[in-house]
């Protein structure tokens, strides 16, 4: 499990569904008539697995292999990478990081020594250097000489001290740590060796670079994200708006049941069946970009923080593009002709309401259209149940 969503009340996760490259996730709240859209985040989480490797890797293999019996700390399908550098950024904590920040101070214009996106630990050894915080901006303070960098994810005192919860002591030291690469290795199954006091892990894929022995493990998921909210003008209390959901393969086109909804007093729960689509923007590439140029899109519509951007349908990470208002600038990634580059905003359309009748002779009350729905992967054909 990487991931619970919760949301207090709306009976959310009644009716879900998911499209088909997994990036956009669409949770019913028919106690609420509303169905709420999450969006997989740009970059991949990474949390320690707490424990070691025992020897380097090794090339084209499928397993590494970890100190002590740690069968029980992957599962099968846990993706895993590893930490193979602890860098001294020479940045000092001027002052204590309470449990429930998202910041903390160095002491000095230290801005240039971290990034956007980079992560850090506040030891180089130990359990400690196995929490690891994501840069998310900085800022310098004149008056007091300090910077201050902002983290994506929340300090949290893993160590419960009872000293105000303390998280990191002013003094520590912050260090930029590096993993070995990009790349990520899905776990099929662990074999515990009592002889060598050793656990092997067999991985999906083959092993095409080495990390070396003492080096963290961590296991890398994808978050969901809340990005939008489906309602519509007309929808009343018990109507179940997002009793059922169904959305086609790149999560743009969205079909919601409303099956309780009356037509009037003497026509109750006829349902009606809504189309919304996400608004995005495909763009073919006409020519081969060269090693030096960038590739420039301008935008009819302003783009948003939860704008994804994907290139023949893989979602292209925040460092290899910029957003400037309505124009989006895209580094040297060797992007070829008839490339697809799609935009894709977190706003929704209404654009049909369906029904089950063409005229008023042929309503059925309690027929509740909409009660179930499923589509193809374009959204073009949709199958619409009723319960009566």
């Amino acid at each position: 499990m990487q991931q619970v969503i919760t949301i207090s009340d709306g009976r959310v996760g009644d009716a879900m569904d998911i499209s088909g490259d997994s990036n956009l996730l669409y949770l019913g709240a028919k106690n609420d008539n509303a169905v709420i859209a999450f969006q997989r985040d740009k970059e991949l989480t990474f949390q320690s697995a707490g424990i070691r490797l025992a020897q380097a890797t090794q090339l084209n293999t499928t397993y590494f292999v970890c100190d002590g019996n740690v069968v029980d700390q992957l599962k099968e399908g846990q993706r895993v990478n590893y930490i193979t550098s602890y860098t001294d950024t020479t940045a000092v904590v001027s002052q204590n990081v309470t449990e429930g920040s998202f910041s903390f101070r160095v002491s000095g214009d230290k801005r240039s020594v971290l990034s956007t996106g980079d992560k850090v630990a506040f030891n180089n050894t130990g359990i400690e250097s196995t929490s690891l915080y994501t840069i998310a901006t900085k800022s310098y303070d004149t008056v007091t000489n300090t910077t201050v960098f902002y983290t994506v994810e929340m300090f949290y005192d893993y160590f419960e001290n009872p000293l105000n919860n303390i998280v990191v002591t002013a003094g520590s030291k912050v260090y930029k740590v590096a993993f070995s690469d990009d790349a990520i290795f899905t776990v099929i199954t662990g074999s515990y060796d009592a002889g060598s006091n050793t656990t092997t892990f067999y991985t999906l894929e083959e092993t095409y670079y080495t990390a070396p022995a003492n080096a963290y493990v961590y296991i890398a998921s994808t978050n969901f994200t809340l990005v939008g909210l489906l309602e519509t003008n007309d929808s009343n209390p018990g109507d179940n708006f997002g009793g059922s959901v169904a959305t086609n393969y790149d999560g743009s086109k969205i079909f919601i049941g409303a099956p309780n909804a009356d037509y009037d007093i003497s026509n109750s729960n006829v349902g009606y069946t809504y189309v919304f689509d996400r608004i995005d923007e495909n763009i073919e590439v006409q020519y081969d970009q060269s090693p030096y140029q960038f590739y420039v899109i301008f935008l009819p519509w302003f783009p948003s923080n939860q704008t994804r951007i994907y290139v023949n349908g893989e979602l292209l990470s925040t460092g290899k593009y910029s957003l400037l208002l309505n124009i989006i600038i895209i580094g040297t990634i060797g992007l070829r002709a008839g490339d697809i580059i799609t935009v894709s905003s977190a706003r929704f359309v209404l654009m049909q309401k369906i029904a089950s009748w063409d005229n008023l002779t042929q309503l059925r009350s309690g027929e509740q259209f909409g009660f179930s729905l499923d589509c193809n992967k374009y959204g073009s054909e949709l199958i619409v149940g009723v319960l009566s």
